[in-house]
């Protein structure tokens, strides 16, 4: 975390190596959660680096949060959305784990 100026202006950044974009790190985070888990082809390329990771969490997090990323290309709008229907619908009970970054960056602001 930066500090620049009277504590006008912060930014956050995740702290591990596997961050990518909030749709990936929402994955990672939640790569147990079937919101998350999309059933897509990977190039070959990217299958092979991610069946290189030897911790098979690890693996399988990333295997959840870069399909999911590819669902999400240009349709960041809609998965959004419906993210937040599910979110919000009382018959889902969806519970959703925050990217430690994030919650940092609006617990921050929340104070302000």
């Amino acid at each position: 975390m930066q500090q620049i100026g009277l504590r006008t202006l912060k930014y956050f950044i995740i702290k591990k190596i596997y961050g990518k974009t909030l749709e990936f790190d929402l994955a990672w985070e939640n790569f147990n959660n079937e919101f998350f888990i999309r059933d897509l082809d990977l190039q070959e390329e990217i299958v092979g680096k991610i069946h290189s990771i030897s911790d098979v969490e690890e693996r399988k997090r990333a295997e959840v949060a870069t399909k999911f990323l590819e669902y999400a290309d240009n349709q960041k709008g809609e998965v959004a959305f419906e993210l937040a229907y599910q979110l919000k619908d009382s018959q889902t009970e969806m519970s959703l784990i925050i990217p430690g970054y994030i919650e940092e960056a609006i617990k921050w602001v929340s104070l302000k």
